[in-house]
């Protein structure tokens, strides 16, 4: 956190929104999978991201990365168009997680943890 200059917070938000408040919701939800991600410290990419010719500076370690991994098209459009994905013209952005890892039960019928996801970026 000294390091890279930002602070920390999270929200968490299962299920359903406190009354008398209004989400915040794309039309088309990218998967968790689309989202780029740094290669050294694996964080997403996000609105203090720098961007370059070939890729983009992670704001969080500093590491250039590249877009070829994720050569599905996304981040193959021009850098004005790029500014306005959701995942970087924006705090917060939604994005769906694919369907939840079978957890095994042990031989007393307990079963492990169900994973949480939690990407955090505070920009507070």
């Amino acid at each position: 956190r000294t390091r890279c200059g930002l602070p920390f917070c999270l929200v968490v938000q299962p299920f359903a929104l406190p009354e008398g408040q209004e989400g915040v919701f794309d039309d088309e939800v990218a998967s968790v999978d689309d989202v780029a991600r740094c290669s050294s410290c694996f964080s997403y990419i996000n609105c203090y991201s720098a961007f370059s010719a070939a890729g983009w500076t992670c704001s969080i370690c500093g590491k250039a990365s590249n877009f070829r991994q994720f050569s599905h098209g996304r981040y193959q459009v021009p850098q004005q168009e790029l500014a306005l994905l959701p995942e970087v013209s924006s705090h917060a952005f939604e994005a769906a997680v694919g369907p939840p890892v079978a957890i095994e039960s042990d031989v007393h019928g307990f079963s492990g943890p169900a994973p949480v996801y939690i990407a955090l970026v505070d920009v507070g």
